[in-house]
């Protein structure tokens, strides 16, 4: 009798492997990719200008240098500030990075502010060439290289930095952080005397320059830093003298970092950081005697003397970690102030921007601590796929070469030297995301790096397994490729949704900018304008005159505290225009002030009840009556209010208003209504009730007799400078003013008014 046999059968195959050997097949595959990239960060160039206003300042910067050159960290940005002007402090290297490709492409009639809003772009392709040679370290794989690539290409977080159009110093600074690790790597593995010292000399070169492309470069010899010093302690760990001997070479070449870093701030192109003092030195000189007797302790680890701490690997690290925690308590005991600097970046890591007051740094977005949903967005499935990479090297490594191998039986390990500097990287680049949104854009390399990583390490741990099920055979590698690419589909919808979504941010928009066009084009040249300190970058990029504030140089507290809280003042406020603003000539007011209401209210430092500075939009709205009484009742998720119009004496007639929380019938009078003609600017404000059972302002914004919108006004913010500019402030007439200043709109549109002030 014939036995059945089961219809499930799961079997070990051989090898299989990716094959992109052929040259013609890997450049239509990395093409492929890098056009995808480039579409995924084209989203904003379909508006005009830049991103956000920190890039009007950089271009600022950048034009006055291509007209007048004299670039430098202490260079004054003529249109920043006033009656002095602001210095530029930001690394040389974020105006060379446009200014150098400028100097060629304007002979193809590119403008300077088309070569700024494609640069970030040209980043976000080396950003993924450099991920692809990293990655080699890893997997020695193309395929995986290619796979970190498309991580990077389909990044959001990458794309925040290196979309058309963004403008920051962290846009260049990941690709030189990964090719100084690249050029690390190399020097470890180059065994020609000759091309070792090549790439030590390059090495030096580019950790040197991380101080000089942006003030955060310092990332660039931290990373490498905490990066040797992690290997030099695994060579020791694993008895590899060689390795260690490499170490003590490349700690020459950051030696030679250090000191060109030091030759770029005596030239005046980069800025003091804590790894340009003799904070640096803290931590180089224990690292370099460390590695000497890690290095000589190695090599005579045989010997009677060394063999009860280095004779075995368990003593190695046991001697290790006594040796690290001894040092550390030393060092931390001589230069405890200097250590918190070191790992704080001088208290400036978590509340970027160093000098700017609390209440400045509480209004920035980026610098907020991230959430779970800003990180999914920011890295997709990264965020998933590069913690798994890391868990099943460590428990599966052996899986794949000798190179990444551990083999716990023996209590001897090899995971490569690669590894350790990436994971160095990866966690270092996570701390700082931990503390503010705005370094998604250096995690995300690291992240794309072992999400690759985490493909390969799935794909060698099921190529050689298939099943069988009713004589069909599926093999378990392919099973995993094909989940892969509906991983990479889903990836690429997301980010491509998110990218074409995007909108300039600061409320950076047409109106805003058509505003800055009419103030460069009908303005005198040394006309001074005052406004809200993002806005002031925008007066300075596209409108060309010169701003009392900005969001880089003109970042200042003190004047950002002061304009507060003359907006916010119920008075005309002569002292803060004259004494403290210097008389300008110009203010420029929005109507997006209202969507940022909190954050000023914050940077004015106001007090009390802020529900009295609130401002409630209405979302619904309804009409009714006859030709002798209009009813328009008004909903939101706060309130709901009424407002009966009858015929009467005056040119609105006889208006009364009741308001009631929104769900309640306990209606009672409200204080003012206001009706504003969004055209001319001119309004009418009326006594609703004596009775202010709701001392509130009921402001109803009319287009011709259409009601356009309507608002519940708080009764503090109805009586400030902010409410006059904005809501009644026109041409023919201003609720600002006394017998010392006079105002007048000289430019309005549905979202900026330029308001000319003369002083008599």
């Amino acid at each position: 009798m014939e036995t059945a046999q089961p219809s499930v059968e799961v079997k070990k195959q051989g090898s299989w492997k990716w094959s992109l050997g052929n040259p013609y097949i890997l450049a239509i595959v990395v093409a492929a990719i890098l056009l995808l990239l480039v579409y995924l960060r084209t989203g904003l160039l379909q508006y005009q200008g830049l991103f956000e206003p920190d890039g009007f300042f950089y271009y600022t910067a950048i034009r006055q240098v291509a007209i007048a050159g004299n670039v430098g960290v202490n260079m004054p940005v003529l249109l920043s500030g006033y009656p002095w002007h602001n210095g530029f402090h930001e690394a040389a290297g974020v105006i060379y990075m446009t200014l150098i490709p400028y100097l060629f492409l304007k002979y193809l009639g590119l403008s300077l502010i088309s070569v700024m809003r494609w640069v970030p772009i040209a980043f976000g392709i080396l950003d993924a060439i450099a991920a692809y040679f990293l990655v080699q370290h890893l997997s020695k794989s193309r395929a995986m290289g290619l796979v970190a690539m498309f991580f990077i290409a389909t990044s959001s977080g990458n794309i925040a930095r290196t979309a058309g159009g963004v403008y920051r110093g962290d846009t260049f600074i990941s690709f030189f952080v990964m090719l100084a690790l690249i050029l690390m790597l190399k020097v470890m593995d180059e065994s020609n005397s000759r091309k070792k010292y090549a790439y030590l000399a390059l090495t030096a070169i580019v950790v040197g320059m991380g101080n000089a492309i942006w003030n955060g470069g310092v990332i660039v010899p931290a990373v490498y830093l905490t990066a040797l010093i992690a290997i030099a302690a695994y060579g020791f760990v694993v008895a590899d003298r060689k390795a260690l001997g490499d170490c003590l070479m490349l700690w020459g070449a950051m030696l030679v970092a250090y000191l060109i870093s030091n030759g770029f701030m005596a030239l005046s192109l980069a800025n003091p950081n804590v790894l340009t003092s003799t904070n640096f030195l803290v931590l180089y000189i224990p690292a370099v005697l460390g590695t000497v007797a890690a290095y000589y302790i190695i090599g005579k680890k045989s010997s009677a003397a060394f063999t009860p701490i280095a004779g075995t690997l368990k003593k190695r690290v046991l001697f290790l970690v006594v040796a690290v925690a001894v040092l550390g308590i030393l060092v931390y005991a001589v230069a405890g102030s200097y250590i918190s600097n070191l790992f704080t970046n001088g208290g400036s890591i978590y509340n970027y921007g160093g000098g700017e007051s609390s209440n400045v740094a509480a209004t920035t977005q980026e610098l907020q601590p991230p959430t779970l949903a800003f990180l999914w967005a920011s890295f997709g499935l990264q965020l998933y796929l590069a913690p798994l990479a890391v868990i099943l090297f460590v428990l599966f490594a052996h899986v794949h070469g000798n190179r990444h191998r551990i083999s716990k039986g023996r209590l001897s390990l090899n995971m490569g030297y690669g590894f350790v500097a990436l994971f160095v990287y990866l966690f270092m680049t996570g701390y700082l995301q931990n503390g503010a949104i705005r370094y998604n854009s250096m995690l995300a390399e690291p992240l794309a790096i072992f999400s690759a990583y985490a493909i390969y390490l799935v794909y060698t741990l099921l190529k050689d397994y298939s099943i069988v099920f009713r004589g069909a055979e599926l093999k378990f590698g392919y099973i995993w490729i094909g989940v892969f690419f509906a991983l990479a589909v889903f990836q690429a919808s997301l980010t491509q949704a998110q990218s074409f979504s995007s909108t300039q941010a600061d409320g950076v928009n047409p109106y805003f900018l058509s505003a800055m066009t009419w103030l460069s084009q009908n303005t005198p040249k040394n006309a001074t304008v005052d406004d809200l300190w993002p806005d002031g970058s925008l007066v300075e990029g596209w409108g060309n005159r010169t701003s009392f504030q900005d969001s880089v140089g003109g970042e200042n507290g003190t004047r950002i505290l002061q304009f507060g809280k003359f907006i916010f003042n119920s008075s005309t406020d002569l002292h803060y225009l004259v004494d403290q603003a210097y008389k300008p000539q110009y203010l420029l007011v929005r109507n997006f002030w209202f969507n940022e209401l909190g954050g000023i209210a914050i940077e004015a430092n106001l007090t009390g009840n802020l529900s009295e500075y609130g401002y409630n939009v209405f979302t619904g709205f309804n009409a009714g009556g006859n030709a002798t009484h209009q009813v328009y009742q008004f909903t939101s998720s706060t309130y709901t209010a009424e407002v009966d119009v009858t015929p009467g004496t005056s040119a609105m007639g006889n208006v009364t208003g009741f308001i009631a929380p929104t769900g309640q019938n306990s209606f009672v009078p409200l204080a003012h209504i206001e009706f504003m003609n969004t055209t001319s600017g001119s309004y009418t404000m009326v006594n609703s009730s004596a009775n202010r059972s709701a001392n509130l302002t009921m402001l109803i914004a009319l287009s011709g007799r259409n009601i356009s919108s309507a608002a519940i006004v708080g009764p503090k913010l109805a009586q400030s400078n902010f409410f006059r500019f904005i809501m009644q402030c026109g041409y023919t007439e201003c609720a600002f003013g006394n017998a010392s200043v006079s105002a007048q709109v000289v430019y309005m549109n549905p979202d900026s008014k330029i308001i000319k002030l003369t002083y008599h």
